[in-house]
């Protein structure tokens, strides 16, 4: 007994010992797994509206986040997006706002922990079809052998550029709400997992910015905001959130999903929700019959004990 309690204090001392190295060398356990930027760029997008026969010039800034001097080359390239988690691709048709784009530094050299800018410039033809109009400006380290250059990097960095040409605000809906629902009709708890699902039907891209909004039979509206998201045309976006309701009223509700996209336009879909106890309520109920049946079986089992004792 005594050896057996002796070794648990050794092996105690020794889990205590490596913990308490961890934190004096810290150590992270992930470490070669974290990616380090080697590049910040300002803005990290261009989301502009354009129009046909005028001259742009927007001013970047890149800074070089490392203590080496890095080269760097500005390159252009055409961009789209897939649907759902609007994931930036590379586009395989071609497209003429390449031509309308110049950038004055394609070459930099940044010293360490400094910036450097340069200037993109977007001429625009007189005659062009009205639209949306994407590219992307990646600016990529060129490395030479040098023995401090950093090994785990991030390698290059992109700027989207998202325009729009054609005519001003427009009256006309630009996007569809086609999912909205939260999986099920009843809810016991106010923790909801929303299903949202909005296709931009215009020729634009806009910026999404969803509101939840709980309507009571009687009661406030609570309103919940939800993350913001870019749609370029054609393409859808979701989001499936964990949402949870600040307050614990229990009834039915009306909830509205209230979509900005811009300009003073809405798009809106609604549907019903039951907050309501029910494995609570069956509880009770159950608990409620059981009681009125014992006491109707003791009240039965009185009356035939009196009914004995008077035989008797």
């Amino acid at each position: 007994m005594k050896y057996l309690t002796l070794r648990i204090k050794q092996i105690f001392s020794l889990i205590f010992i490596l913990y308490s190295l961890l934190h004096i060398f810290n150590i992270p356990v992930s470490a070669q797994e974290k990616i380090k930027p080697l590049l910040r760029i300002s803005p990290i997008l261009l989301n502009i509206a354009l129009s046909p026969g005028k001259t742009y010039a927007y001013k970047v800034t890149v800074e070089n986040l490392t203590d080496i001097s890095l080269p760097l080359h500005a390159e252009l390239d055409r961009l789209d997006s897939s649907d759902e988690e609007n994931v930036l691709q590379f586009s395989s048709q071609e497209s003429p706002f390449l031509s309308w784009i110049s950038i004055d530094k394609k070459e930099l050299i940044i010293e360490p922990q400094s910036t450097q800018s340069t200037v993109v410039t977007i001429t625009i033809p007189k005659t062009v079809p009205i639209g949306g109009y994407y590219a992307i400006i990646f600016f990529q380290p060129l490395f030479p052998n040098i023995k401090n250059a950093p090994t785990e990097i991030q390698a290059k960095i992109g700027l989207p550029i998202l325009a729009n040409i054609g005519v001003g605000p427009s009256k006309e809906k630009k996007g569809e709400i086609t999912t909205f629902s939260f999986g099920k009709f009843l809810y016991e708890k106010p923790d909801l997992t929303l299903h949202l699902r909005v296709k931009n039907t215009s020729l634009y891209h806009f910026s999404a910015k969803p509101f939840i909004q709980f309507h009571p039979i009687i009661g406030e509206v609570k309103t919940q905001p939800i993350e913001e998201k870019i749609i370029l045309p054609g393409k859808s976006r979701s989001w499936n959130n964990s949402l949870e309701i600040n307050h614990r009223s229990y009834g039915l509700y009306k909830v509205v999903a209230a979509v900005s996209t811009g300009e003073g336009q809405q798009i809106n879909r609604s549907t019903y929700l039951l907050f309501f106890p029910l494995k609570k309520t069956i509880l009770i109920l159950f608990f409620v019959f059981l009681g009125v049946f014992i006491f109707k079986k003791r009240k039965r089992f009185k009356k035939a004990l009196q009914s004995l004792v008077k035989n008797v």
